[in-house]
C-alpha cells in the first residue's frame, strides 16, 4: 500500500510538524486573519469565506481608516474566552506606499531607542484609538478573557505594533497577549524587537513565514536602519504535491537554518499560507451582496 510520507524522488520528504506547533489551532488563527479582508457586513453576520473554523464571534467594532486605506475587527470569542484582534493586510495603493519607505520613528510605549518603520507606526495610528477602545470593552465583557491580535503582512505588522503596545498596559491582564502573524515584514530595529519580545511570555509570540514569500524579507536587514524580526519563527515549508510543513525556529527571531536559510523570490507565495490563499474575501453564502460590494478604494 502507499506509504504516508512517501514523496517524489528528489524531494525533502516532510518531517511531522516539530513538536509543541499545533497545526489545527494555527489554521484557527490563520483564518481569523484572513477574516480582516472582509467587509462590515460578513463581519457582523459572521458569514464569510473564512468564517467557518471559529464559530460565534461576537463583532465589537470593525475598523477602517479610507485615508491610511486599513481595515481590521475586534470580535469576542467567548467560547474560547479570547478576544480576536485581526488586521488586514495591502489592499489598495495607500498601503503600497505605507510598505514602501524604510526609515524610523521612535515607537512611543517603549523606551528611546526603540524605532519602527514610520509607515507601519502611520498604518497602526490609524486604527489605534478604534482597536484600544474596542479590546478596552471586550475585557469588561469578559474580564477573564485573552486577547489574540493577528494579521497577515502590513496587518502583520499593525498587529505586531497593537499587541506591543497593549501589553504595556496596566489594563490589560498581565500575560495575557498571544501575538500571531502571517507574512510580517520586519517592523523596527533590534531594540524594538528586544524590548517587545520581553513583554511576552514563553509561546505567546508566534511569526510564520512562508518558504519563498518575499515580505518577510523586507525591510532588509542590513539597511543602516538595522531592521529585526520578532521571534518566534514558524517557518512554513512547502513542496509540490505533499502537504505544508512547519518548522518551530529558535527564539532569535533571525534563526538562520529557517526562513533566512532561503533565496526569496515570490510576491505570489505572499498570499498562501499553510496551503490557503486569502488576501481576499468573499461574504458567506448569506450575503450574496457582499461579493460585489467594493472594499475601501
Amino acid at each position: 500500500g502507499p506509504v504516508s510520507n512517501s514523496v517524489a524522488p528528489g524531494l525533502i520528504p516532510a518531517p511531522s510538524p516539530s513538536p509543541g506547533f499545533n497545526v489545527n489551532a494555527s489554521l484557527d488563527v490563520l483564518h481569523l486573519a484572513w477574516a480582516a479582508y472582509c467587509n462590515n457586513s460578513a463581519l457582523e453576520a459572521w458569514d464569510c469565506q473564512w468564517c467557518h473554523r471559529t464559530q460565534g464571534l461576537l463583532l465589537l467594532s470593525f475598523m477602517t481608516d479610507a485615508q491610511a486605506g486599513t481595515q481590521g475587527y475586534v470580535a469576542l470569542d467567548n467560547h474560547r474566552s479570547r478576544i480576536i484582534v485581526a488586521i488586514r493586510g495591502s489592499k489598495n495603493g495607500a498601503n503600497d506606499i505605507l510598505d514602501a519607505e524604510f526609515w524610523t520613528k521612535h515607537f512611543p510605549p517603549l523606551r528611546e531607542g526603540a524605532m519602527v518603520h514610520h509607515g507601519f507606526l502611520a498604518a497602526y495610528s490609524s486604527l489605534r484609538n478604534a482597536t484600544l477602545t474596542a479590546v478596552s470593552k471586550g475585557l469588561i465583557q469578559c474580564p477573564k478573557c485573552t486577547v489574540l491580535v493577528t494579521g497577515h503582512s502590513l496587518g502583520a505588522a499593525v498587529a505586531t505594533l497593537a499587541a506591543t503596545e497593549m501589553a504595556t498596559m496596566s489594563s490589560v491582564p498581565r500575560g495575557g497577549i498571544h501575538l500571531f502573524t502571517f507574512g510580517s515584514p520586519r517592523v523596527g530595529n533590534a531594540v524594538f524587537a528586544a524590548a517587545a519580545a520581553a513583554l511576552f511570555g514563553s509561546g505567546q509570540l508566534t511569526r510564520m513565514a512562508r518558504e519563498h514569500d518575499i515580505v518577510p524579507g523586507i525591510p532588509p536587514r542590513k539597511i543602516v536602519f538595522g531592521y529585526e524580526h520578532l521571534p518566534r519563527e514558524v517557518w512554513n515549508r512547502h513542496e509540490e504535491g505533499v502537504p505544508d510543513w512547519y518548522i518551530v525556529c529558535d527564539s532569535s527571531g533571525e534563526d538562520p537554518m529557517c526562513y533566512n536559510s532561503e533565496v526569496h523570490l515570490s510576491a505570489e507565495e505572499h498570499t498562501h499560507y499553510m496551503g490557503f490563499k486569502g488576501g481576499y474575501c468573499n461574504g458567506g453564502p448569506k450575503l450574496e451582496a457582499a461579493r460585489v460590494l467594493p472594499t475601501v478604494v
